[in-house]
């Protein structure tokens, strides 16, 4: 289909919701999301209880045909694209985030074949899994699993759909805007790359797949390239980045990426202290002992049913201590002492950690 027809059918679509609106809206992309949560919102199942199956069909279809009218629909005419200079870009020559982050882990979860819900539903898990170990601020312990993702692919049918299970997406097609978005929160997923057959040939990493992660880009002789890391991987080797032009196969011409900061997930596995870190947000994460000071025997209980009976010796189990407002900055302790002060009328602990 031409790009004319996609516009027409976007137009179409929209108009189920909206009768009134206009071919000129579609020049909005704002205006066009919103019209079409509107839609949405109409065939949500959570509005058809008495046919959820059927709803839930119908939601997964109308958002795939959005997404493919949206990556195949001309944008409006724009400021020309000027960072394919490197002197003329405010950015790094190069950048790659498994430098900057090299605790990420882009290959969890894995799955080098699937359905197509199920691939797309795995590069946005791998986005989201790589943005997590970032909040985090080391590895990860806990991630998004492949049993986990080929469970949720059941109903989210594709990236955009994920990002906004998470709470929403950020739709980047500036070329400015995307490497912004890696230098400060890692990896986005581009969901209009269509390569040709013989790219594909060229790159057997790759797949006939429109979803993939972009983690940075590079200057080559020829030219400024994208980082696209590869659909395929063979066990737990990672496999080297494949080039990809700026601009080459729509790459660049509809990114996505979650708007949640994933500060409120647990990365780490428990058991868990959620403790009171204001005035020391970041110097926790660093240093090689806490002290909490508590008021009360009741702020004590939770502690007391975590680590089971309170002693200090080797034998103390471990315990993750979080920040309760930030609960993906935690970090492995023990407990090294605890008593009364009588001046301060309160408990004091003092844990050390021994991830140091």
């Amino acid at each position: 289909r031409s790009p004319v027809d996609y516009r027409e059918s976007m137009l179409e679509l929209l108009q189920l919701a909206t009768p009134e609106m206009e071919e000129s809206s579609l020049n909005n992309r704002t205006e066009t999301r919103k019209l079409f949560r509107t839609l949405v919102a109409r065939v949500h199942p959570d509005k058809h209880p008495k046919d959820v199956e059927r709803a839930t069909r119908l939601c997964q279809d109308v958002q795939i045909f959005y997404d493919k009218c949206l990556t195949s629909t001309p944008k409006p005419k724009k400021k020309a694209r000027t960072s394919s200079s490197p002197n003329s870009s405010a950015c790094p020559f190069d950048f790659n985030a498994s430098n900057k982050w090299p605790h990420i882990d882009f290959h969890k979860p894995h799955a080098a074949h699937g359905t197509t819900a199920e691939l797309a539903c795995m590069v946005a898990f791998q986005c989201i899994n790589s943005r997590g170990a970032i909040a985090h601020g080391k590895k990860t312990e806990l991630c998004y699993t492949n049993k986990y993702v080929t469970t949720e692919a059941k109903r989210l049918t594709s990236v955009r759909m994920v990002f906004d299970s998470f709470g929403g997406t950020k739709e980047l097609d500036d070329i400015e805007d995307i490497k912004q978005e890696l230098m400060s929160r890692g990896a986005v997923v581009s969901t209009s790359f269509c390569p040709s057959d013989g790219f594909l040939d060229a790159n057997p990493t790759m797949g006939h797949q429109n979803d993939y992660l972009i983690i940075g880009w590079t200057q080559l002789p020829a030219g400024e390239v994208w980082l696209v890391r590869p659909l395929h991987q063979r066990g737990t080797v990672v496999p080297s980045p494949v080039h990809v032009a700026i601009g080459q196969f729509g790459i660049d011409e509809c990114c996505l990426a979650p708007t949640n900061d994933f500060d409120n997930i647990p990365w780490e596995d428990g058991p868990y202290y959620d403790g009171n870190m204001k005035g020391c947000e970041e110097k926790w994460r660093t240093c090689t002992k806490i002290i909490f000071f508590l008021s009360s025997w009741a702020e004590l209980e939770p502690i007391m049913k975590t680590v089971g009976t309170i002693n200090t010796n080797s034998s103390s189990p471990n315990i993750t201590i979080r920040n309760k407002e930030k609960i993906a900055h935690s970090r492995k302790g023990r407990l090294r002492s605890f008593g009364w002060i009588e001046e301060k009328k309160k408990w004091k602990l003092c844990f050390e950690f021994i991830d140091v």
